[in-house]
């Protein structure tokens, strides 16, 4: 395990960050990256819980800095949170995607996500373990699977709604052993993978499980 509070990356190198590469390193605080970083794999600040900020040099050529954590070089996709923040987050306005596993472990309570964000990622908030308060705009209309995995809603009777577990208007996930949907009227997105759809073929309900990845069976 790492003991530094400041890590700065080669300023001479072309330089890979691996999956995971600073997974559990609890110390780190701040996380300095040079231009020459051209490749940062998945999950590489994975329960860092005392990280506070992502600082990417302004001259690299494929990532960039928003309000502490990293994004791509457009700035509408969130790659990954610095999980030693405790409070609310406001995630920047422009933000299409929240990439996979980009707050798993974080410490954060509260995200605000702008009417921007259309997709969020595969375990995108997985062991948020704090998390029980999420703004969830209309523009999203693609929730992955696990998105929600181990967070505080788990824990918290009022979100479940037989046998279906909700994050603002949303099913995200439903008990094993439900043998049958019975949806809120206000429900209005299910994330993926969390039913197996039963459609007749080429209705839209049909088109809209193959088009979002869905499992699903063709009625006969």
């Amino acid at each position: 395990m790492m003991t530094t509070t400041t890590t700065l990356l080669n300023k001479e190198k072309k330089i890979i960050l691996f999956c995971s590469a600073f997974d559990d390193c609890k110390n780190i605080k701040t996380f300095n990256i040079s231009k020459n970083v051209n490749e940062i794999r998945k999950n590489v600040f994975i329960n860092c819980t005392s990280l506070k900020s992502i600082n990417m040099d302004k001259n690299n050529k494929k990532y960039a800095t928003v309000n502490g954590s990293l994004y791509n070089k457009k700035k509408n996709n969130l790659i990954a949170y610095p999980g030693g923040r405790t409070s609310s987050y406001k995630v920047s306005k422009g933000t299409k995607y929240i990439g996979n596993q980009s707050f798993s472990g974080a410490t954060v309570k509260k995200v605000v996500l702008p009417n921007t964000v259309k997709n969020i990622g595969y375990k995108a908030f997985e062991n948020c373990k704090s998390l029980n308060n999420i703004t969830i705009q209309g523009s999203v209309s693609f929730i992955d699977a696990k998105a929600f995995d181990n967070t505080k809603y788990y824990n918290t009777s009022k979100y479940w709604y037989k046998g279906q577990l909700y994050v603002a208007n949303c099913v995200v996930d439903s008990k094993e052993n439900i043998k049958s949907a019975n949806l809120k009227s206000s429900t209005r997105l299910i994330a993926r993978d969390d039913f197996t759809l039963y459609v007749y073929k080429n209705t839209a309900g049909n088109r809209y499980a193959k088009g979002n990845a869905f499992n699903y069976k063709v009625i006969k």
